[in-house]
């Protein structure tokens, strides 16, 4: 067993899909002489595995399509799906499957480093009795969804999160959360200004015991709606109804981490660290951008 214990070591893949960059040059260094989409496809030929490449997503009126894409080496081929009205396209992603040196721009681990450790490919945060740990992602979007494959912890109080985040006066949030003590649901739930806006947690279940195997979890941020997934398929969809009740500014970090809730006893239970410490897992993170230029031009 080889193991990390330096941080997180990942592979991040960065990549433009076809769009209007102009005007990306200095926050994203893309070449403000591209200027025309067969340019633009020559020069991510060029600079991007092929592996990592996207085609570019059209979203006709109120229907729904289906990209396929391999993304990253441990990847599964998987579909996105999306839902959206108008034009929106892929623009940029992360995609993190913990295979050599971390960047350091991109990642950071929020407290208690030694808690963060590879091990044979696979991202483990512990929650001891001192500290859990959270990994933050600095990718931010107006649009866009975070996925990630992640095996929950189980036992009293230990809390796994995986969460959009954002920043600022108004600290909107979108959660995907689990409590060791209900091995069988995943709970959504989202906050606007850092003030709850559903008073309990909603559930979704699959009926299996999600701490003894892996699952991709999802939370997408579109321009009228949120989605929640579970192993791809939507299980809450939240639609926005004004702007002081949409999480819309939720998109600005992605973090994911364990906690101990026993502060929320009631909830998450009381931690008991006799049988040792708790652990979650993740195979990968990733993180896609979506783009509407007439609207988000950057």
């Amino acid at each position: 067993m080889f193991v990390f214990k330096l941080g997180v070591y990942s592979s991040l893949i960065f990549y433009f899909c076809s769009g209007y960059l102009e005007g990306f040059r200095e926050k994203y260094d893309v070449d403000s002489e591209i200027n025309d989409y067969e340019q633009k496809e020559n020069e991510i030929s060029r600079d991007v595995p092929k592996f990592t490449q996207n085609r570019q997503l059209l979203i006709p009126d109120s229907k729904v399509i289906e990209e396929e894409s391999k993304i990253g080496e441990n990847f599964e081929n998987k579909s996105i799906k999306i839902q959206k009205r108008g034009r929106l396209q892929l623009c940029r992603s992360l995609n993190d499957t913990f295979v050599g040196q971390p960047n350091p721009h991109y990642s950071k681990i929020e407290y208690c480093p030694e808690n963060v450790a590879i091990v044979n490919g696979i991202m483990e945060l512990t929650l001891t009795p001192k500290c859990g740990t959270t990994v933050i992602y600095n990718v931010p979007f107006t649009l866009g969804k975070i996925e990630a494959r992640i095996k929950m912890a189980s036992g009293s109080g230990a809390v796994t999160a995986f969460v959009m985040l954002g920043e600022g006066l108004r600290r909107d949030e979108i959660d995907i959360e689990f409590v060791g003590l209900d091995l069988l649901n995943m709970q959504s739930m989202y906050y606007v200004g850092g003030n709850k806006v559903d008073q309990t947690s909603q559930f979704h279940t699959k009926n299996i015991d999600l701490s003894l195997d892996f699952h991709n979890y999802a939370i997408e941020l579109l321009e009228d709606r949120v989605n929640w997934f579970i192993d791809g398929e939507i299980v809450r969809t939240l639609y926005k109804n004004s702007e002081s009740t949409f999480p819309e500014n939720a998109g600005r970090t992605t973090r994911i981490g364990i906690w101990d809730g026993s502060k929320t006893h009631g909830w998450a239970g009381t931690s008991d660290f006799s049988d040792g410490n708790k652990k979650m897992y993740v195979e990968w993170v990733s993180i896609k951008k979506y783009c509407d230029f007439g609207k988000y031009p950057f």
